[in-house]
């Protein structure tokens, strides 16, 4: 089998992962509301939190993506097709990773300032709930990153796995 075939092979689980998701999507949209006097702050913090672990993923998934390409570069007994569907996974968790930190500038602008006008009560929609390019909320954003973070490193482990005797 060539590398090419190989390669599209490996790109199977990424495109079954992101068909479930967009199928996802339109069926469980979370209707998330807050209602506490300090939701700015709280929403600030958990953006900032998010950008870090999306930060972190990237970093992790750059090594992993380099320690898979000097697998491949070498003609050990891994098995490719495994380790290509990982580095695929891996690559497209570091442009959801990317879109998501290049997203929490925008929700934090978004974050409203609470009025003391109006009633505590009052629900707001979670930041969460953002959209990037006014398509994609940010928890799908988050979630895909993260599905294929874990996708990445089951199919890595296997491949790896599947090399030895």
């Amino acid at each position: 089998m060539t590398q090419f075939k190989i390669f599209l092979y490996a790109f199977g689980p990424a495109v079954g992962v992101f068909l479930i998701y967009i199928i996802l999507l339109p069926l469980y949209t979370p209707k998330r509301f807050v209602t506490a006097k300090d939701t700015p702050k709280k929403q600030s913090e958990a953006l900032h939190a998010l950008m870090n672990w999306s930060k972190w993923i990237i970093s992790i998934e750059t090594g992993l993506v380099s320690i898979i390409i000097a697998i491949l570069k070498n003609e050990f007994s891994y098995s490719p097709l495994f380790l290509y569907a990982a580095l695929i996974s891996f690559v497209l968790s570091i442009i959801l990773a990317t879109a998501l930190i290049g997203t929490v500038p925008g929700a934090l602008e978004a974050v409203p300032i609470f009025d003391e006008s109006i009633s505590q009560d009052r629900k707001r929609a979670s930041i969460y709930m953002y959209k990037f390019l006014g398509i994609v909320p940010i928890w799908w954003l988050a979630g895909m990153e993260h599905t294929y973070f874990i996708v990445g490193i089951i199919l890595g482990s296997i491949g790896m796995l599947s090399g030895f005797p």
